[in-house]
């Protein structure tokens, strides 16, 4: 998925619902998160989540690269060969035929394009692992959601965007910055405070996102990681 729009248009918060339902949906045993979060602040009340990957919320750019280094060198080919071993197409058909299950990992990278600046001469290596997970770990029940205010074709090449078929658009600040999230205008209309265009395909709707509150998911992490 790829989530785009500007500072109160509702982007974070969008994520803040999206993780709240994963988080009732699925049982910490049953689900890994990495959550990397370059400016700080949004996420740390996450960092009590028993499920977490690498056991807290990445905030060190490097710490980021070395984790998308870690899927694509060891964790994708780990999975590739337990699928391969137990003769299933996919994650979904090896967890219904295997008493041992291999668990989803959702990635949310908050602020994408802030991570990139701040990796330097390690940013073309971690795109280039960016894009290999895109094109081949959703099979092996690895997928990742990708967030930035300042959306441009440099960044999310069309490459990546290719991979990311799933698309949320907040108010964006011109028909442009519209085309990198949804290669279409129309989101540079939005009224802000969760109006959204939502893309899967060729289909676009517009929603109103949810408010979540940060008390009740302070309150729903901690019940979770009691």
């Amino acid at each position: 998925m790829l989530v785009g729009g500007t500072t109160g248009s509702g982007k974070t918060v969008f994520l803040y619902s999206l993780l709240t339902c994963f988080l009732k949906r699925f049982e910490p045993e049953e689900l890994r998160l990495a959550i990397v979060d370059p400016k700080l602040t949004n996420f740390m009340f996450f960092n009590q989540l028993p499920n977490l990957e690498h056991d807290q919320v990445i905030t060190e750019d490097e710490d980021a690269a070395e984790l998308f280094e870690w899927i694509t060198s060891e964790e994708i080919p780990r999975r590739t060969q337990v699928l391969g071993e137990s003769g299933s197409i996919d994650i979904q058909e090896h967890n219904e035929r295997s008493d041992e299950p291999l668990r989803p990992l959702v990635v949310v990278i908050d602020e994408y394009a802030d991570l990139i600046d701040g990796l330097g001469d390690l940013s073309d290596e971690f795109e280039t692992n960016v894009r290999r997970i895109a094109q081949k770990a959703r099979s092996v029940g690895i997928h990742l959601v990708i967030s930035t205010q300042r959306p441009s074709a440099k960044i999310i090449d069309t490459d990546l965007r290719a991979n990311l078929d799933m698309r949320v658009a907040f108010r964006l600040p011109s028909a442009s910055d519209s085309q990198v999230i949804l290669d279409e205008s129309g989101a540079e209309g939005l009224g802000g405070n969760g109006d959204m265009l939502f893309k899967e395909a060729d289909s676009l709707t517009r929603l109103q996102g949810i408010y979540v509150d940060t008390d009740y998911l302070r309150d729903l992490i901690g019940r979770i990681s009691e």
